[in-house]
């Protein structure tokens, strides 16, 4: 058997075809059932893959399961985003989460999509052409590298059963079923620059850290989590402006729902998109050397929502001290006081520390009695 390297920004699925193409498998099950499953598989596109097993039954020539994870798919540049957590790549690789050809391969539909100059690139290069990672994300619409369009070709399901086709199959470009969106091309190249970034492995601040600095920009534009209803429709339109030529109002449903997608990719990650935080923090901040900065001024200084929590706890704690001395002086004034005498006489201390202090309250004012006009808090 010859086992090829994996190629720079390669996916699972192109490694695993080249890997057949080469060792001649016209059947690609029978490759599958033997590398990376326990038995028998009925569909390649759905094969289950156990990455410890691939690695021993390919006697070590690629890296371990976690590695693999990391270089041949988008997950661990979703942990990086704070949009999956790392216990889910770690049971991947231990094998206590299923894992198909389909999931590591198609992030939304049953669409492939290539540049055109790194086809021609990949095959002067290596003889051979195969599917980037970067390509498929369905937020990257065209090459960092070459500038070209992205090309998306939907390919149905049942093709892929037996064997998977390569970018050298296609002899057309403009062979896609994909809606054609008008886009701002600057921000779009923008966002697959940053993706690119982030897929090569660059150093990022903390997820947390990101999730957080993303929140306090929301927050000034007046976008307080949690965005749904008309916060998310508002939000998916100051997106559209900047992302796309048309107006809103004209967009297709597919269009729309896209942007809410990625709208929703800020707290809702399972509901939005892959990598979908990429465009927003591109759309806030311009750039990674923004967001760092940015992540500097927030491991200072903390967030502006934790400045605003802390002055907020700091007035509560004034008013709560000045209320209570309040309540505390007039029982000592008047002992034989009743609940409705304070309420009377110190409504406002009594109105305050019946909404925020209601149990310090109960246990500071005389005893209900059944006889008597005694208020009950409880």
């Amino acid at each position: 058997m010859i086992f090829p390297a994996h190629l720079p920004d390669e996916i699972f699925f192109s490694l695993l075809t080249r890997m057949g193409r080469m060792n001649g498998f016209s059947d690609f099950r029978d490759m599958a059932s033997t590398y990376c499953g326990d038995g028998p598989v009925s569909s390649f596109i759905d094969a289950e893959i156990n990455l410890s097993r691939f690695s021993r039954q390919t006697n070590f020539a690629y890296p371990g399961a976690q590695e693999l994870l990391h270089h041949l798919t988008w997950y661990g540049a979703q942990v990086k985003l704070g949009e999956m957590a790392w216990q889910r790549i770690e049971g991947l690789a231990k094998g206590n989460v299923g894992l198909t050809l389909g999931t590591s391969v198609f992030p939304d539909s049953a669409v492939l999509g290539y540049c055109p100059s790194c086809r021609e690139c990949d095959f002067q290069h290596y003889g051979m052409t195969y599917w980037h990672r970067l390509h498929q994300l369905p937020i990257v619409f065209f090459c960092p590298i070459h500038g070209d369009r992205v090309a998306r070709v939907r390919i149905k399901r049942s093709f892929l059963h037996k064997e998977f086709p390569v970018p050298g199959d296609f002899e057309s470009d403009q062979n896609s079923s994909e809606p054609k969106f008008s886009l701002n091309e600057n921000f779009w190249r923008g966002v697959a620059v940053m993706a690119a970034e982030v897929l090569q492995g660059a150093e990022l601040p903390d997820a947390d850290m990101i999730f957080s600095v993303m929140a306090d920009e929301l927050r000034r534009k007046r976008f307080v989590p949690p965005l749904s209803g008309g916060r998310l429709t508002a939000l998916s339109e100051q997106i559209a402006e900047q992302a796309f030529d048309d107006s809103f109002s004209t967009h297709s449903p597919k269009t729309v729902a896209f942007l809410k997608r990625i709208a929703r990719s800020f707290d809702e990650p399972a509901a939005g998109m892959v990598l979908g935080r990429i465009v927003l923090l591109y759309w806030l901040f311009g750039g990674w050397k923004a967001v760092r900065e940015r992540c500097r001024w927030l491991s200072v200084f903390g967030s502006e929502s934790d400045m605003s929590m802390r002055k907020v706890a700091t007035i509560r704690t004034k008013l709560e001290a000045q209320y209570r001395r309040a309540c505390t002086a007039y029982i000592k004034e008047h002992p034989a006081c009743t609940r409705l005498d304070f309420q009377r006489a110190e409504y406002r201390s009594f109105r305050w520390l019946l909404h925020n202090d209601k149990i310090w309250l109960d246990r500071q004012l005389p005893i209900p009695h059944r006889g008597g006009k005694q208020l009950v808090l409880f």
